[in-house]
């Protein structure tokens, strides 16, 4: 139970760091500094780095260990990059059910991020979030909680992913992208497989974006106002059955492809047995607990409920912002 409410409290500071640097970050002049930009851009990533590596020398385990790190087979990442790209129509599904009710504010973060740099783009939005925010997630926090329950661990960690973005449009697919990477973890053995398939997900998009961008500069149309519109624009239950179709079929061929990639690394089967493992650990920590007059064990204490709440008004004030 130590142990849970240390990286409970570790996930709490990282989100009142955030939280804070970020509010003292606003009050200095950016200018026109690509540079500042650019280090407004990464001051998130770096926070939760920072933090991280803190966390990290303080465990005293080495770094490998701490976020389950292990070399793929080259099959095994040529099937994770294909698997990133079957997944995107399913991501793409997610985000329209998502714009049923919230702000789309992911194009204009993305658009402000590339500072005219394709480059910048891709290791600023692709390489330092997979590698950052898988080594919080699916390693860090993950890695903790799956000692005590497996699925719980899956859920709680994706769900803690999903509000750490700080916006209900993202909240929703994060928190399913949370649990796939996590999965994706579990069937590979190792968090390099988490961190290339984020990578490849958030860098075609970067990509996506920069591609418009190019484009509506080459026919003469204003990029920000296509951003605008598309911010303002709300999808009904017609879209999203029109996504359906697309949608089903990638998330189907995903999980074929993890099929695949499980039985070359030689763990097929090990999400029913990950699933059996955790419940029989619960049970036996439950009895234990009585037997010794002691609280039931939870992943969820008053750390992240703090930590919850803080998101859930940074979420809303977004919202209010981009909707005024």
């Amino acid at each position: 139970m130590r142990e849970i409410r240390r990286v409970n409290r570790f996930f709490l500071i990282l989100i009142v760091a955030y939280m804070g640097i970020s509010m003292l970050w606003g009050f200095i002049p950016i200018g026109d500094s690509i540079f500042m930009r650019r280090l407004t851009v990464l001051l998130p990533e770096l926070i939760m780095l920072v933090i991280a590596l803190i966390y990290w020398r303080r465990s005293r385990i080495s770094f490998g260990t701490l976020i389950r790190f292990h070399r793929l087979s080259p099959v095994v990442i040529l099937l994770l990059i294909v698997l990133s790209f079957m997944i995107l129509p399913f991501v793409t599904l997610l985000n329209a059910i998502s714009m049923m009710f919230a702000t789309n504010i992911v194009s204009t973060e993305l658009s402000g991020m590339l500072t005219n740099s394709l480059a910048f783009g891709l290791f600023s939005i692709g390489i330092v979030p997979a590698f950052v925010e898988e080594t919080v997630y699916r390693g860090i926090l993950c890695q903790t909680y799956v000692k005590y329950h497996w699925l719980k661990a899956v859920v709680l960690s994706g769900f803690l992913f999903g509000i750490m973005h700080g916006n209900f449009n993202q909240f929703f697919y994060a928190w399913i992208l949370g649990i796939l990477f996590a999965v994706v973890v579990e069937v590979t053995d190792s968090i390099l497989s988490s961190m290339i398939v984020h990578f490849m997900i958030n860098g075609v998009n970067v990509v996506g974006v920069f591609l418009m961008e190019k484009y509506q500069a080459l026919v003469g149309t204003n990029f920000d106002s296509v951003i605008q519109e598309s911010n303002t624009t709300y999808l009904n239950i017609k879209d999203i059955i029109g996504l359906l179709p697309s949608g089903l079929i990638s998330f189907l061929i995903a999980a074929g492809i993890l099929f695949l990639i499980g039985k070359l690394s030689k763990r097929n089967g090990v999400l029913p047995q990950k699933i059996q493992e955790g419940n029989t650990i619960s049970q036996e920590a439950e009895m234990m607990n009585s037997d010794l007059g002691k609280k039931r064990i939870r992943l969820w204490t008053w750390h992240l409920t703090v930590a919850f709440v803080l998101c859930l008004m940074l979420a809303i004030t977004v919202e209010i912002a981009a909707r005024i």
